[in-house]
């Protein structure tokens, strides 16, 4: 895998990652202070532009993608679901992009608490430069939402984080959950 590569899945990943912190941290400022027993002052359900919860938002995006790599595991966080799900609109608002000259994210699914980027590789690889890959990414992508603060306190909260890599035909090559750091 070549250098160019590996920097350019750094920085989707890195602003994958920005994204999803941005759409929490833009309710908590706006809920302001919690009250005197802990609590948030807001609504205990966010509710999409449609009208629904996050959890019928959810519920519907986990129907819709039955082929996702993983099965999110569900959170009882409404915020966290919905930033979940801005997150995801947001990357498939700039869907899809081009990575490097084979790789390209083409879509972001969120189920639950997780959210799936999908990244479609071009052409067909060896068994082995695939495993090198996983292994290169998967520390990369790691080391990369673990080391920001933010993220990190989402991770924490229950946030989850995928990468899947599809080849030719719609194959599901590997996916690189991140689940805690």
């Amino acid at each position: 895998m070549s250098n160019a590569m590996t920097r350019n899945i750094i920085i989707i990943a890195v602003v994958a990652i920005l994204v999803i912190a941005a759409v929490i941290a833009i309710p908590q400022l706006l809920n302001g202070p919690a009250d005197e027993d802990g609590t948030e002052a807001s609504a205990t359900q966010a509710e999409d532009s449609d009208g629904g919860t996050s959890s019928d938002v959810a519920d519907q995006a986990a129907a819709d993608n039955k082929d996702a790599p993983s099965t999110a595991s569900r959170s009882s966080d409404p915020e966290l679901i919905a930033g979940v799900q801005v997150a995801a609109r947001a990357a498939n608002a700039q869907a899809p992009m081009r990575i490097d000259e084979i790789t390209t994210m083409t879509s972001a699914t969120a189920v639950g608490n997780r959210i799936v980027y999908r990244y479609d590789v071009s052409q067909r690889l060896p068994r082995g430069q695939i495993n090198a890959m996983r292994d290169t990414i998967a520390q990369q992508n790691q080391r990369a939402v673990c080391s920001n603060a933010q993220v990190r306190q989402i991770i924490d909260r229950g946030a989850e984080i995928e990468y899947a890599y599809y080849g030719p035909g719609d194959q599901l090559l590997f996916s690189t959950p991140i689940t805690s750091c």
